[in-house]
């Protein structure tokens, strides 16, 4: 099973239950899915078609996660970047695929 199909199975039979908690602040299934439909609406309404790809750089917050999952849910590769010349290889999430190149 695909994450985001998670995420949706689980906004949908229980979207009250906690389903992360980042720096005190309590997000449910069914917000975290609020929220990633909201981004990959956004993010279409911009133009992110087939052929591009989407770079982030966001700290360890419920931002990334929900820009991770939005961008997957569009279809798109996601990869996400940390600041600094070393970071490039070091700082793609191992849920996701590095560019060619990178390898």
């Amino acid at each position: 099973m695909i994450t985001s199909d998670l995420i949706l199975r689980n906004a949908r039979r229980i979207p009250e239950r906690a389903a992360l908690v980042v720096d005190g602040k309590r997000f449910t299934w069914g917000e975290i899915n609020t929220r990633i439909n909201r981004l990959a609406n956004v993010l279409t309404r911009l133009g992110v078609g087939r052929r591009d790809r989407v770079v982030y750089q966001l700290d360890n917050s419920s931002a990334a996660i929900e820009t991770r999952y939005a961008i997957a849910k569009i279809g798109r590769p996601a990869f996400r970047s940390c600041p600094g010349p070393w970071a490039a290889k070091s700082c793609i999430s191992p849920t996701m695929s590095a560019p060619s190149y990178l390898s």
